[in-house]
């Protein structure tokens, strides 16, 4: 187990960097999961990601490294100019479910759901183009059902894939990624609190007023 799943921190990443590895190493995990799924040339590809958090942040920073179009949903503003930043080619304000549905125009070939609602489910599902592939990637709490059009699937020969966690070959690739990276990375961790004010930093970040905060267990702050 320690063999397969203890990295050792590379030389020169900074810890508060270092800790970024498990969430990206989820984010590899999904986009490995959906090239798997999917027949097509990645850089003929568009992309639709719901929700900007440092997970979905994560996400649109991987597909546009593979020079996917990328659609960035989410209802605020800050995490919309980050998407940019991450490789956004479009953003758009809005929750996941917002209006009467994705338009005909509006279909994607990889659309990945990174809020973990019902209603990002059903929107990721519903924006896909025949043959693509939506990653159910949010989880949703247990017992939520999610009603699909199951004649669309089938004959658009569309796939739905559930993802979750990540595998040691993601992890490396992950510590790699932010080796190359350690300043955009780095950015998502917008505040620095002492482990005393660790209930304020939890605050942050369910209130969206930040997308990271680092614990400094020994900080006097």
């Amino acid at each position: 187990m320690a063999k397969r799943s203890v990295h050792p921190r590379p030389d020169g990443l900074e810890p508060v960097v270092a800790a970024m590895a498990e969430p990206l190493a989820c984010a590899v995990h999904c986009l490995e999961r959906c090239l798997g799924a999917w027949s097509g040339p990645p850089t003929e590809a568009r992309t639709l990601v719901i929700g900007c958090g440092p997970l979905g942040l994560m996400l649109i920073d991987l597909f546009h490294s593979m020079r996917t179009h990328v659609r960035a949903v989410d209802p605020h503003r800050h995490r919309l100019e980050a998407a940019r930043l991450f490789g956004a080619a479009e953003t758009r304000p809005g929750r996941a479910g917002d209006g009467n549905g994705p338009a005909a125009e509006d279909s994607f070939d990889f659309a990945i759901d990174a809020t973990g609602t019902p209603a990002g489910w059903d929107h990721a599902v519903k924006s896909l183009a025949p043959g693509g592939v939506a990653a159910l990637f949010g989880g949703c709490r247990p017992g939520t059902d999610l009603v699909i059009d199951a004649e669309r699937v089938h004959y658009q020969e569309q796939t739905l894939l559930g993802v979750y966690h990540h595998r040691p070959s993601s992890f490396r690739a992950a510590l790699d990624r932010l080796i190359g990276a350690p300043d955009r990375y780095g950015a998502l961790v917008e505040r620095e609190l002492p482990l005393h004010r660790l209930t304020e930093a939890l605050d942050l970040m369910i209130g969206r007023r930040a997308l990271k905060v680092a614990i400094r267990p020994h900080s006097n702050e």
